[in-house]
């Protein structure tokens, strides 16, 4: 529910992301395949723990400012996330990650 509302949300605001969207095209692709159910907004980066069904678009490193993450970082970032999820958490990661939306 959230993904899809988020979707539908940022489809609507569009004209306005384009001018922050790292690749624009790539967001309106990534808006559609959340709204199918393809991809999620935010969910775990994959290492040997951690593996989604579906791809997700940006992950807790993401509302990092320090892009230099290593794989026992990667992996304890996926064990905070899971442990202590809720759409705030979500949320803040996508607005920290908002240029990054499509990639």
């Amino acid at each position: 529910i959230i993904d899809t509302s988020l979707s539908i949300s940022l489809l609507i605001l569009f004209s306005l992301l384009i001018l922050i969207i790292k690749h624009p095209l790539n967001f309106l692709l990534n808006c559609f395949k959340v709204l199918l159910g393809f991809n999620t907004w935010v969910g775990y980066e994959k290492t040997p723990e951690f593996s989604e069904k579906r791809k997700s678009i940006l992950f807790p490193a993401d509302a990092l400012k320090d892009k230099s993450i290593t794989p026992e970082m990667s992996e304890r970032l996926n064990k905070i996330y899971a442990k202590d999820y809720s759409v705030r958490n979500d949320m803040n990661i996508i607005l920290k990650g908002i240029r990054n939306l499509g990639k």
